[in-house]
């Protein structure tokens, strides 16, 4: 603004303009830098300890191999092969959780009417021998209560959580137990996964969704699974929530929004 004088008046001259769309801009690019930044940090922290966890059963079961061959007594064989098929399916396992991140990062949304039940029994199917122990499984839902999302992205979600509610239980509990909640309110869906297990100690529960976090180091994890879990319910538009109790049990408790196909 500049002040000037004309026939003893004085006049001010306001120039104004707008800049909204140019902040709007820097806004977005501020905001694609950081999340490039964070994309750079993972990916670079990605790469090496994937290097490491894919190498670790690999030259676990070359040693095995070694000892297989040179190895004569029969009675140990058995133990050789056990440990390779471990070793193996820790392998498969890293692989698929690879799978799944690289799915959820670039696939787009495909919404659908999703029998909960029927999902739950499927994953149950395919992950019911991860336990050699029998564990009760308890539904508090109905058989026709269904949940409009994307199939794979929850299917991920959910068996992870499975999975680990599985692996994680306590060996000394007479009675170990599983329990799938979900309800429906206005806006949200809510599932929970319930269990009473090893539990998760109070120090770590801030940390269990970073990538390659191991809460338990005697357990075998690729350290990747809760943070896809993560990762798949923000690309869900949902949040998810963790209650712990160490050697009482773990409550995983997801919301999601209401989708229309």
């Amino acid at each position: 603004a500049s002040v000037f004088e004309v026939n003893g008046k004085k006049y001010i001259i306001d120039v104004n303009r707008n800049i909204s769309e140019r902040k709007n801009f820097e806004r977005r690019l501020k905001e694609q830098n950081e999340e490039l930044q964070k994309i750079n940090s993972e990916l670079d922290r990605f790469v090496y300890s994937a290097s490491h966890d894919l190498r670790a059963p690999l030259r676990s079961m070359l040693g095995l191999v070694q000892l297989f061959r040179v190895d004569d007594d029969a009675s140990k064989k058995e133990d050789y092969l056990k440990r390779m098929e471990k070793s193996l399916n820790n392998l498969d396992k890293f692989i698929q959780d690879i799978i799944n991140y690289s799915r959820n990062s670039r696939l787009e949304l495909e919404v659908e009417e999703i029998n909960l039940y029927e999902l739950i029994n499927d994953i149950l199917e395919d992950i019911k021998y991860e336990n050699p122990r029998t564990i009760p499984i308890y539904a508090n839902y109905s058989a026709d209560f269904t949940i409009k999302s994307d199939k794979k992205r929850l299917s991920i979600v959910l068996s992870n959580l499975l999975s680990n509610a599985l692996r994680y239980q306590n060996p000394d509990r007479e009675s170990p137990m599983v329990k799938i909640s979900a309800e429906l309110s206005d806006k949200f869906y809510f599932i929970s996964i319930e269990d009473n297990g090893i539990g998760i100690g109070n120090e770590h529960l801030e940390k269990i969704f970073q990538m390659f976090y191991r809460a338990h180091d005697k357990k075998v994890g690729t350290g990747l699974g809760l943070y896809i879990v993560k990762e798949t319910v923000s690309m869900l538009k949902g949040e998810i929530e963790v209650d712990s109790v160490l050697s009482e049990g773990t409550k995983f408790r997801i919301k999601l929004p209401l989708i229309n196909p």
